[in-house]
């Protein structure tokens, strides 16, 4: 088990700004070390990307089979949200929920290129015939938010000590 200590000077780390690559490679090898193979897992996803096939449908093909369900709930709670799209030139406006699939830096990268102001159109690569939108619009917070969650949702795990 990670010692209390140890485990403070982190959630210090963590409540000074969202984790760096540096920091989550850290805390990856932290819990791998203490056995914690699942965290371990996450963090890894999370520093490199869950990839691009990857999406709610599959993410338990991503995830090791013995990732408890704790962290699969952390993984959707952060990363799920829902974009709007219109169905045709004068459809209706519907909500689709998207898995963003980028490594957590790029992320980061993203929440402070994006300024504050109207919604945002966001580009995914696509497979064709996937039934999957190319394009979805979300509020400009949207990977603030994201940012925010998984770092909160990183703090949790450190804060229990266990998944």
């Amino acid at each position: 088990m990670v010692p209390m200590n140890r485990r403070r000077e982190l959630l210090t780390r963590l409540e000074d700004g969202p984790p760096d690559n540096a920091l989550l490679e850290e805390l990856e090898t932290l819990f791998e070390q203490d056995g914690d193979l699942a965290s371990a897992t996450w963090l890894r996803l999370e520093r490199l990307g869950y990839g691009h096939e990857t999406g709610l449908h599959n993410l338990g093909d991503v995830l090791d089979e013995h990732v408890p369900p704790a962290i699969v709930q952390a993984i959707v709670r952060s990363r799920v949200r829902r974009g709007r799209l219109q169905i045709g030139d004068d459809g209706p406006v519907v909500e689709w929920p998207h898995f963003f699939v980028e490594p957590f830096d790029e992320l980061r990268r993203l929440r402070n290129a994006i300024a504050h102001g109207g919604p945002i159109t966001v580009d995914f690569l696509v497979a064709e015939g996937s039934g999957e939108p190319r394009s979805l619009v979300f509020p400009s917070g949207v990977f603030i938010d994201i940012v925010a969650r998984v770092t909160l949702e990183i703090a949790d795990v450190l804060r229990r000590g266990d998944p």
